[in-house]
């Protein structure tokens, strides 16, 4: 699915830097596809996921989307 692509990315959002709040989320994330999601819990634990829809904090319903995925880095 992603073999021999090459990707841009853009950091979008960081809790410490843009506030720790789903409205400080949305307020970055709402609108764009294709965005990569990380979270690093107090405890350092890394987890996140990946969608290929938009996030829209005003429409809150779920989307269907046949390129989701979750991953743990251990």
């Amino acid at each position: 699915m992603f073999m021999n692509k090459i990707f841009r990315l853009k950091l979008l959002y960081r809790a410490s830097r843009d506030g720790d709040s789903s409205a400080s989320f949305h307020n970055k994330c709402d609108n764009i596809r294709g965005t990569i999601t990380f979270v690093k819990t107090k405890t350092g634990l890394i987890f996140g996921g990946y969608t290929g829809e938009t996030w829209n904090d005003s429409s809150r319903c779920y989307k269907t989307d046949s390129k989701v995925f979750c991953f743990q880095l251990i």
